[in-house]
């Protein structure tokens, strides 16, 4: 049931672009949404996004970013660091 609200959030913030959300907003609630979810795959596809890595890769959010990147592809035994890079 909580993966089905996470989904939707996820979903909502998604399709948000330009002055209907702020990217700060969309950069908190989409990488902890999908890390709740255990979405590792869409984690790992959300923290590479170059714009959403470089609001991520601030003085404010590097330990969350941190933290999602740990578990996107470090945690996961099925996963490695290595898709990332050469997807």
């Amino acid at each position: 049931m909580a993966n089905q609200y996470r989904e939707k959030l996820i979903a909502y913030f998604s399709g948000k672009t330009g002055k209907d959300i702020l990217p700060a907003r969309k950069c908190e609630e989409v990488p902890y949404q999908l890390l709740r979810s255990s979405n590792w795959n869409a984690l790992a596809d959300c923290i590479t996004d170059l714009s959403m890595f470089l609001h991520l890769f601030t003085e404010e959010y590097k330990f969350d970013l941190y933290r999602y990147w740990q578990e996107a592809v470090c945690l996961p035994p099925f996963f490695s660091s290595q898709i990332c890079y050469f997807d």
